[in-house]
């Protein structure tokens, strides 16, 4: 053997040894190629290989990787495991070398090929639940990557595929981290100002890659729904065409559609969002269901968006929905729903999201992966109220009250357990019992707001009866208030009934109950004026981690209420509640910054403290701003800001802002709006 031969073995040996190591420190398995048989191209794949890994007889993919030196690919591997936990990514087993410059991952096998030769060869016969099984999957999917700032780049029905009717996702190696690009072309192109403006265009469209998905998504949609067809402009006409029929022979609904059209705009920034998708075809899901689960004969129309307006709860007549029992696995998602039902029970229903979003901060919880793990989860239908909260109050997606009303008509629904419910390891009644509950109040209080559907306070009255009735302490206070709100009584006995009300919810132990009974007692609404008692009340409320109860004794120390004035400890109560979000609170902490009650004088928290209070809506704190920017005594004088915090506090029923922007009306012609 020559010298040359001798170092050439060499230096494959070390170099083996070296990548040896490194799958060892990164745990990666690492197969010899030989252990493979029957390895061929993959028909519609000229990069995946079919092969059977002869130890365990187990059909796998072979998939070359490109790659730059040995950390870089292996650094990629390492990207792929973490990706490869979600089930709808081709399952990771290793990697094997064909020879020295041919690396490949040994990935999982699927039966039924790629999702294009799916649809072409078994369009006929999917059904619509399969197809929009298929198109959840994906857009979920996409969501998942999207969320890990991940973008695929080059998403078509070729390079997904399809195994025992669940999606997989391929060709993650051209995916991108989003971060990477932006940090890459700001390196390539500072200082930017010297370039070409097409240039920074280049480098701004670059960090907007994620509406590449979003139109690949579209054609995918399409292709799901009505078949593979030839060219865009074959898909274009076609869904023109569906648009414009009044009725879509094809079965697709016009929401869908009109979906696939969204993700199709030639700009960009017309497309809707990853989440937006996944929002509208969890509607439809919903609305399918929904119509299999009302009577034919009392069928609400869910396509109809006036129906939240004509609802009748008496017209809603579910059929029992069996659901599995659910295991130790679950354990995250049942002690959240628990923290979200006591939080209901226990706090006033304004300060709840505040609340909701402070705790997932606190656990390192992302808002929009949780609404993704709850929407995908089997058995959601557990903690279906939670998952309408968390879209009514847009946490972890937009604001959405039709779907919010939806998931609160899921969580009403009757609900049998299918399986010996020994079997669980939680409470399935309780969960059931729960869920039930929090979706009438919820649902009864988007009618008593009039939020995403026409306000009426007899159907909210209705519902909150109805959870009464079957054992709410929490829904009597909501009567309460609802009799706070009807004017049609007679007064006397309207304020009677408001203190019977929440002293019948306070002696069943309800925290919110203390609290609206001990304001009873401050205000002498339905009872005589106790000061003590009312005091005393707050403070059992308090203590049992009412927030509002915590401002209101905040109040009593104030004024001096049934306890010795002490404004030291009432801004102390004040600022405590302000830590959740509180907006009369943080409205109160304005005022002693601003008077030096309990703290010393300082304009500038005061004004700090007005504007956060007057930004969540306060009227009176958008009032104090107001007269601020108008006198210019704490801030410069700016009347563009004053007449705008004026026009807030009107739009809030302020009638002092209103005289005031009036006025300004009038002398609109002596204002120098640069003053």
């Amino acid at each position: 053997m020559s010298i040359s031969e001798v170092v050439k073995d060499w230096n494959i040996w070390m170099y083996k040894l070296l990548f040896n190591n490194l799958c060892v420190k990164k745990h990666i398995t690492l197969y010899d190629y030989n252990e493979f048989e029957r390895v061929h191209n993959n028909e519609f794949h000229g990069d995946i290989y079919e092969a059977i890994l002869r130890k365990f007889q187990k059909n796998v993919f072979l998939k070359t990787m490109p790659w730059s030196t040995l950390e870089d690919f292996l650094n990629r591997v390492t990207a792929y495991q973490e990706l490869e936990k979600n089930k709808n990514i081709l399952k990771f087993y290793g990697i094997t070398v064909s020879d020295p410059s041919k690396f490949m991952l040994v990935l999982e096998y699927t039966n039924n090929g790629s999702l294009q030769k799916y649809l072409k060869d078994n369009f006929k016969n999917l059904n619509w639940n399969t197809k929009l099984s298929f198109a959840k999957q994906i857009a979920s999917l996409i969501m998942y990557l999207h969320s890990k700032d991940i973008i695929h780049g080059s998403l078509s029905s070729k390079n997904i595929f399809v195994h025992n009717g669940n999606i997989k996702l391929n060709r993650l190696e051209i995916s991108k981290n989003i971060t990477e690009i932006n940090n890459l072309t700001e390196r390539l192109f500072q200082p930017n100002q010297y370039y070409d403006p097409k240039i920074t265009k280049l480098i701004s469209s670059l960090k907007h890659k994620k509406s590449l998905d979003i139109y690949s998504l579209g054609i995918i949609l399409l292709e799901i729904f009505n078949g593979i067809l030839d060219n865009l402009s074959q898909k274009i006409d076609l869904i023109n065409y569906l648009l414009f029929k009044e009725n879509i022979q094809s079965g697709i609904s016009y929401e869908l559609i009109k979906l696939c059209k969204d993700c199709l705009q030639p700009n960009e920034t017309d497309r809707p969002s990853i989440q937006e998708i996944v929002n509208c075809l969890d509607k439809i899901d919903l609305k399918i269901k929904q119509n299999e689960l009302i009577s034919p004969a009392k069928r609400i129309k869910l396509e109809n968006s006036k129906f939240c307006n004509n609802i009748e709860s008496k017209d809603i007549e579910y059929k029992p929905m069996f659901v599995p029992i659910i295991t130790r696995g679950d354990e995250f998602l049942f002690n959240l729903f628990d923290f979200f039902y006591n939080t209901l029970e226990s706090q006033h229903l304004d300060l709840i999201k505040f609340i909701i979003k402070k705790y997932l901060k606190e656990i390192n919880k992302n808002p929009a992966m949780l609404l993704y793990q709850l929407i995908k989860y089997p058995h959601r239908i557990y903690f279906t109220s939670l998952i309408g909260f968390l879209y009514q109050y847009g946490i972890g997606t937009s604001v959405d009250y039709q779907l919010a009303l939806e998931y609160y008509l899921q969580a009403i629904n009757e609900i049998i357990i299918s399986s010996n419910k020994n079997s669980s390891v939680f409470p399935i009644e309780f969960l059931i019992r729960n869920n039930k509950s929090s979706g009438l109040i919820l649902l009864g209080n988007l009618y008593l707001e009039g939020r995403g559907v026409k306000k009426n306070i007899h159907k909210a009255f209705h519902l909150f009866t109805k959870c009464a009735e079957e054992g709410s302490s929490r829904a009597l206070v909501l009567i309460g208030f609802c009799y706070e709100n009807n004017k049609i009584i007679a007064e006397n006995k309207r304020r009677r009934q408001i203190f019977e009300t929440y002293l019948k919810s306070a002696e069943q132990g309800n925290t919110t109950g203390f609290c609206k009974l001990g304001n009873c007692y401050l205000e002498g609404i339905g009872t005589e004026v106790d000061k003590s008692k009312g005091y005393n009340y707050c403070l059992e409320s308090a203590r049992r981690g009412n927030i509002v109860a915590l401002h209101m004794l905040g109040r009593c120390y104030y004024n001096g209420d049934g306890v010795h004035r002490d404004v030291q400890k009432a801004f102390e109560y004040f600022m405590e509640c302000t830590k959740f979000g509180f907006v009369d609170g943080q409205n109160d902490v304005a005022i002693c910054y601003e008077n030096g009650c309990g703290i010393e004088i300082n304009k500038k928290e005061s004004l700090k403290w007005y504007l956060i209070s007057a930004e969540n809506g306060k009227t009176e704190s958008q009032r104090t701003l107001g007269n601020y920017y108008k006198d210019g005594t704490v801030t410069l004088r700016n009347m563009i800001k004053s007449i705008y915090w004026f026009q807030k506090a009107r739009e809030g029923k302020d009638t002092y802002s209103s005289g005031i922007l009036d006025e300004f009306i009038d002398s609109v012609d002596r204002i120098d709006p640069n003053s």
